[in-house]
């Protein structure tokens, strides 16, 4: 007779609801704009 791990079977899952998906998708958006400006602006200065 073998025990198994209840644990074993268990995944952990993770599901977001969808407004709180879209908002973290939108602070991306914006954050990697702000990158992209940021990075413009070092271009075009001479360090």
């Amino acid at each position: 007779m073998t025990e198994e791990n209840p644990f074993k079977k268990i995944t952990p899952e993770l599901k977001l609801p969808e407004t709180l998906k879209e908002d973290i998708l939108q602070e991306i958006k914006e954050y990697t704009e702000d990158s992209q400006d940021t990075d413009s602006s070092l271009e075009s200065q001479d360090i």
